[in-house]
């Protein structure tokens, strides 16, 4: 029930984010950490060109517990960056496998540099800044996600 309440908060948010966003699919994500502790995040889902364009432009707030995971369908070089981003944010950079093989902790709101996967991933995972900490969360930890090779 708490995880339906949950959702139902996160769809309600979604819809009073800015009006030309993009609308994203909800979901739910694991982090399965190497020291046998599990996380379960809710997400929304940016797969379409315009989806990864937008991502979380224009959020002023995140949820602890929430984020975005950008997929793509095959392993590629990706950057990211913070246009119009007003919240730092920690980014989980992970292989097709679901391994995370990267993280930036803390982007900086509003910067343009790129944040570059530095290898092919599958997907990348938005999290409000201060969630790797938070949770524990470290390269190596897997995420359970149907994106990703088991």
């Amino acid at each position: 029930m708490a995880l339906f309440v949950g959702l139902m908060a996160l769809v309600a948010y979604q819809q009073n984010v800015f009006s030309d966003s993009p609308r994203f699919d909800l979901d739910l994500l694991t982090i399965m950490r190497a020291d046998g502790g599990e996380l379960s995040l809710k997400v929304e889902v940016a797969v379409s060109p315009e989806q990864k364009q937008y991502g979380l432009m224009n959020r002023h707030q995140i949820d602890d517990d929430a984020g975005m995971i950008f997929v793509w369908d095959d392993d590629r070089m990706v950057s990211m960056w913070m246009k119009n981003t007003y919240v730092p944010l920690d980014m989980l950079f992970v292989r097709n496998d679901g391994a995370i093989v990267k993280i930036i902790t803390n982007a900086e709101p509003l910067n343009l540099t790129n944040l570059s996967s530095g290898q092919t991933v599958r997907a990348v995972v938005e999290l409000k800044a201060g969630a790797v900490q938070r949770y524990g969360i470290k390269q190596g930890d897997k995420i359970i996600y149907k994106a990703f090779q088991s």
